[in-house]
């Protein structure tokens, strides 16, 4: 049942427009990987913001689903990230 929660949770239309995977297809706690194209770029391109706040969610959505009730469902009312710019390159 885990485990199909987890892939329910993939199955979003955001998660899924971004391609977001599973790291282990057998572990879903493991953590969630995407590639940095489509949706998630910037027309600058780089990554979005928006783009990677959502799949950290979605990540922590998966960290604590085992710890659940099959009644119970996680929601995040507050999240905050940083994202530190990459260095340039000379």
């Amino acid at each position: 049942m885990l485990l199909e929660r987890a892939e329910q949770a993939l199955e979003v239309a955001l998660p899924r427009a971004l391609q977001v995977e599973f790291v282990d297809p057998d572990d879903p706690g493991a953590g969630v990987r995407f590639v940095v194209d489509g949706l998630a770029v910037t027309p600058f391109a780089t990554l979005h913001g928006a783009a990677l706040a959502a799949v950290v969610e979605l990540a922590g959505f998966l960290a604590v689903l085992p710890t659940l009730d099959l009644d119970e469902h996680a929601v995040t009312c507050h999240i905050a990230t940083q994202s530190l710019p990459a260095p340039a390159i000379r």
